[in-house]
């Protein structure tokens, strides 16, 4: 499929044909989903299916984590009229923060920081 074709009937899920295959081994994600993000009705129709979900919820703040999570973070912020919180490799704040250790899909494990000063109880 062209990067930039958009299929007559847009089925749900449509532009998940979009992301490329892995080729360059196990320490990348096993799909890249940078062309997706290349078409912008693609992007939205993924926008309004992450969305989906919740409805019904009350949204103060969207968050996503370091790389491609600002991408998808930061748009479904823009839908939603809300700010975003970047949630960062360790050392990339240059502000009070909070840690936390974790795995990421290659199995290694990595350390991520949130800024403190936009984080309210409720």
């Amino acid at each position: 499929m062209d990067v930039l074709e958009v299929p007559a009937n847009r089925q749900k899920g449509w532009y998940l044909s979009l992301m490329a295959p892995n080729t360059k081994g196990p320490a990348f994600a096993w799909l890249d989903p940078s062309r997706l993000y290349c078409n912008p009705q693609a992007l939205a129709d993924c926008v309004k299916d992450l969305l989906s979900p919740f409805d019904s919820d009350t949204i103060d703040l969207v968050a996503g984590i370091d790389a491609m999570g600002f991408i998808l973070g930061a748009s479904v912020a823009s839908t939603l009229g809300k700010g975003f919180l970047a949630i960062r490799k360790a050392g990339h704040l240059c502000v009070a923060t909070q840690s936390q250790n974790y795995t990421d899909y290659t199995g290694r494990e990595k350390t991520m920081e949130v800024r403190l000063d936009v984080l309210k109880p409720a």
